[in-house]
């Protein structure tokens, strides 16, 4: 038993010297005394100014959702009706939430969000002094039975937020920049600095033209969406 305590004796005392060592080595850069000292009548403080500091990272220009649109109605659209798809009598556009056809195919790092098959949205967190452009371009539409037809979305004024905004047959349009974008923001919000969101879930109307071979059967198209880094951009709408 004696020899247990002076053990555990022996242990806390070189514990508490390491200690002391430690404290004493951390002060000893210091000479007491040697700092900005009060008058001697007190009447001047003793001052000194220090720095607090963090380091920004940028983040990245992301689109992080792009809508899917559907047509017509669930059953079908009569090919009358789709003979005369024109400026005068376009396709409205129907929920997309059962099409089950979004796909994202590029090669870059990271994913949209295969979910929100409605939703359009870019983050950018690069910093202010910033700019993006996000535009589209559209194949034909084709069925497995061979047919074809070209064809003009055009986007929903109310839910883009934005006016005269169309997705083309083989034509590249810009849909949005950072500067629309920061238009359709809440205050106090800069390039660089927010996420836009939109849901273009209703109200797209469908226009069609050089339709060849058209039958009963399924047509799609696939639209690209293009988000682009710009040294500046303005506002195109």
């Amino acid at each position: 038993m004696k020899q247990t305590k002076f053990a555990l004796l022996a242990a806390v005392t070189l514990a508490g010297v390491t200690l002391i060592n430690v404290a004493r080595a951390q002060a000893a850069d210091v000479t007491p005394g040697s700092g900005i000292a009060v008058s001697d009548d007190n009447k001047t403080p003793a001052t000194a100014t220090t720095t607090a500091e963090f380091n920004v990272k940028a983040g990245k220009l992301t689109l992080d959702a792009a809508p899917d649109f559907n047509f017509g109605t669930k059953d079908g659209i009569d090919i009358n009706t789709i003979m005369h798809a024109n400026h005068e009598a376009p396709i409205t556009q129907i929920s997309s939430t059962d099409l089950k056809k979004h796909s994202d195919d590029h090669t870059k790092t990271g994913s949209i969000n295969q979910s929100a098959t409605d939703t359009l949205q870019v983050s950018d967190y690069r910093g202010v002094n910033n700019h993006w452009t996000l535009s589209t371009t559209m194949s034909q539409f084709t069925s497995a039975n061979g047919g074809t037809a070209d064809g003009k979305i055009l986007l929903d004024n109310a839910k883009l937020g934005l006016s005269d905004k169309v997705i083309d047959t083989n034509t590249s349009n810009v849909i949005m920049t950072s500067a629309d974008a920061l238009s359709l923001a809440t205050s106090g919000n800069q390039e660089g600095l927010f996420t836009v969101a939109r849901q273009l879930d209703a109200g797209s109307k469908l226009e069609l033209s050089n339709l060849k071979d058209i039958q009963n059967g399924v047509y799609d198209a696939a639209i690209t969406w293009t988000l682009s880094d710009n040294p500046t951009t303005k506002s195109v709408g």
